[in-house]
């Protein structure tokens, strides 16, 4: 059921932009490159793209309030936000109990979805060796982009959320040594042929891509993105 409400999140018409509208509000290239990736799921339909932004979903409502609709009228006091300058005025609140499943559950769910991503991105870095360095490029690009973006919310979060800031530093230094470092290491060694990204012009460039419009088209949006941001 989580799975089907994650997926309504992306196939609903403006659903998924309009969460990463309210939840990363005051972010905007972060949003932006999250509305890009979701754009190129759009355009292209990759299985894998659509689980990293289910990750993206999964990972911000675990460590979201969780509400509730249909409450009967009667009932509708109990857990009603009634502060006018909260953006949630007029919600209601679910019960202790059902908040508490609701996350469990979610958190398994992006913890499991982690784990596939993480998996298929290691597949493409290894094909990528095998054959053609820009064949898997574009979809490795925007699992990596959304990838750290989660990473950088698991940062963000846990200065807020953990208690001991000897852990919290720990857990970011180690984070960047290692995966982050990894993954960008391994980005850089197969992006040697393209140019940089405030230097795509698809009109001199899209040949290194297949000419595919679709990747054409998300490359601009991210260097309009570096640009303004």
């Amino acid at each position: 059921m989580l799975s089907d409400y994650l997926d309504r999140h992306i196939e609903g018409t403006g659903t998924f932009e309009k969460f990463v509208d309210d939840y990363f509000d005051g972010t905007p290239f972060l949003s932006q490159m999250l509305k890009t990736a979701y754009r190129f799921y759009f355009r292209t339909q990759s299985k894998i793209i659509k689980k990293a932004l289910k990750l993206v979903l999964a990972y911000c409502l675990t460590v979201h309030i969780t509400m509730v609709e249909g409450v009967p009228p009667e009932e509708d006091f109990i857990g009603k936000i009634e502060d006018e300058t909260s953006r949630f005025f007029g919600k209601t609140m679910a019960p202790v109990m059902i908040n508490f499943q609701i996350k469990c559950a979610m958190a398994d769910m992006w913890r499991e979805l982690h784990k596939d991503v993480l998996e298929e991105l290691s597949s493409l870095y290894s094909s990528v060796y095998s054959g053609d360095k820009l064949k898997n490029w574009p979809t490795i690009f925007m699992l990596a982009s959304v990838l750290l973006a989660v990473w950088e919310c698991m940062q963000f979060d846990c200065h807020y959320r953990v208690p001991d800031s000897g852990a919290v530093d720990k857990f970011c230094n180690d984070m960047e040594t290692t995966p982050v470092g990894v993954i960008i290491g391994l980005f850089q060694a197969i992006s040697q042929k393209l140019p940089a990204i405030m230097d795509w012009d698809t009109n001199k460039h899209h040949a290194l891509l297949n000419s595919n419009s679709d990747v054409c088209n998300t490359m601009t949006e991210v260097r309009e993105h570096v640009g303004r941001y």
